[in-house]
């Protein structure tokens, strides 16, 4: 019942989100380019991680006749506001070890513009940033719901990262990868939220950074150079988000350092230090955050981030066909169940036990059978019922597939008006301890009744060997007298 309850919530939720997901996903894969493409670039401080803020001093004074402003960017460029030996005031990238020119400020691409915008809010305002952060608020209870399914599936938390049963493609391949980028997508849809709470004011306002500026340090005495100073040698550019240059040479104006914790007032004349004052932790988590959920500033997180997005995706097909099949199964029947000699019943968890059941079926009505199928929770009266055949799997701790959690008490409430025999096959995997244990307690209970009598004793069958189940066919088909038609 609990594992029902987690498997509905997993999939109401993505039938909620999917479409958003989506379009999520597919920007994500986008915009992890991004910073990528930037960490490539001549003017990203990432090229020079040893230099110190004191080394780009002493190149931009040989270059140029006044600095303003040095400034890490968006994109983690070295941007530069200077007046050049020309008299000419310009604002450019340039190259983080030489300080020199390398491009000028340039419109982002019109692509990851486009794709940041529907991204965050689908063109639709306020009202699309609610959607997204609601999105990503689904995504995460998605990822913990499918955690739930992936231990009760495994057995238990020990056994998590254990060999996982091949049960068909997509279902494989949906655990396979939503445990492996499990902490990944967590980490997505945590940060998604957050930024999505922030951008709401759902969270305590971020303080702004005030400095008490006292009189007696605006001293213009013992003047050393600017590339002297402790503070410029013993920070690295990699450090900086911003520096003012002093406007003038009047005592009042000094140099302002914003960094990634905390923001400085240095003399402009002997480097000594005014102020210092930490930049609070909430604007930390936020930019933490924004790096965590974008990838700025790692090349390595950015990929791994690109493939996670591309998971996503993978997860909403591989979702949607496991419905599918779950779907189809006992839908198409050439026979009305009260008409049906044969009656098959199912138990299947991704619909893969269905396959099995509706082959054997087609065979059997070529032959001239009248066969039903459905699944094992549909259990009825069988006006007609001779032979009753279970197919089915098991599911987590040997519990009972989604579809088949009704049988046995099903099975204790309707009796059939006459005698009937019965034939149960399990399909499991035995590197699982609980190996058929479902199909094992069906047959426990079907022993109980005098009005139904084993017909074939219960077959195990182990990793879906078609080779076994054809090979019970035959058996089960040579007793009861029916000669099967060839494959076409």
């Amino acid at each position: 019942m609990i594992l029902s309850f987690w498997r509905r919530i997993h999939l109401i939720l993505a039938v909620l989100s999917f479409l958003f997901l989506l379009i999520t996903s597919i920007t994500g894969v986008i915009l992890s380019f991004e910073p990528i493409q930037n960490e490539l670039s001549e003017c990203h401080i990432g090229r020079a991680p040893d230099t110190s803020v004191s080394d780009l001093i002493v190149q931009l004074e040989k270059q140029y006749d006044e600095v303003f402003e040095v400034k890490i960017e968006e994109n983690e460029f070295l941007q530069l506001s200077v007046i050049t030996e020309a008299g000419d005031f310009e604002t450019f990238y340039a190259d983080p070890k030489t300080g020199l020119k390398i491009a000028e400020i340039e419109e982002k691409s019109r692509l990851f513009v486009f794709s940041r915008t529907l991204h965050r809010s689908l063109f639709l305002g306020e009202t699309g940033r609610l959607t997204i952060g609601i999105t990503a608020f689904l995504l995460l209870l998605i990822a913990l719901s499918g955690t739930i399914l992936i231990i009760r599936r495994q057995l238990g938390i020990k056994h998590f990262f254990k060999r996982i049963n091949r049960d068909n493609f997509h279902q494989f391949w949906h655990v396979w990868l939503g445990r492996l980028s499990l902490v990944i997508i967590i980490i997505i849809a945590l940060t998604g939220s957050y930024l999505s709470m922030d951008r709401f004011g759902l969270l305590p306002d971020k303080q702004k950074v005030q400095h008490s500026l006292e009189d007696e340090l605006f001293t213009d005495t013992s003047i050393f150079p600017k590339q002297e100073f402790d503070i410029f040698q013993n920070t690295k550019l990699s450090e900086v988000q911003s520096i003012q240059f002093p406007f003038s040479r009047d005592r009042e104006d000094y140099f302002q350092l914003k960094l990634l914790e905390k923001e400085i007032i240095v003399n402009q004349f002997n480097g000594q230090l005014i102020s210092s004052q930490p930049i609070d932790q909430f604007t930390l988590w936020q930019q933490f955050s924004y790096n965590l959920h974008t990838g700025k500033g790692s090349l390595l997180w950015s990929i791994i981030l690109c493939l996670a997005s591309a998971s996503i995706l993978f997860f909403i097909f591989s979702g949607f066909k496991m419905t599918l099949n779950r779907m189809k199964g006992s839908k198409k029947n050439s026979f009305k169940p009260h008409k049906s000699r044969i009656v098959i019943l199912v138990g299947s968890q991704g619909g893969t036990t269905f396959k099995f059941a509706k082959e054997f079926q087609n065979r059997l009505i070529q032959s001239g059978q009248k066969v039903y199928v459905d699944d094992l929770s549909s259990y009825e009266m069988y006006n007609r019922l001779e032979h009753l055949i279970i197919l089915t799997s098991t599911y987590g701790n040997g519990e009972a597939p989604t579809n088949s959690k009704d049988f046995i008490e099903r099975f204790q409430q309707i009796h059939q008006k006459k005698a009937f025999d019965y034939s149960i096959v399990g399909f499991g995997s035995n590197d699982y301890r609980q190996f058929c244990q479902f199909a094992k307690d069906v047959s426990t209970e079907l022993d109980r009744y005098d009005t139904c009598e084993e017909f074939l004793s219960l077959k195990l069958i182990n990793q879906q060997s078609l080779s076994e189940f054809e090979n019970w066919c035959l058996e089960w088909t040579e007793r009861v007298g029916i000669v099967l038609n060839d494959r076409p």
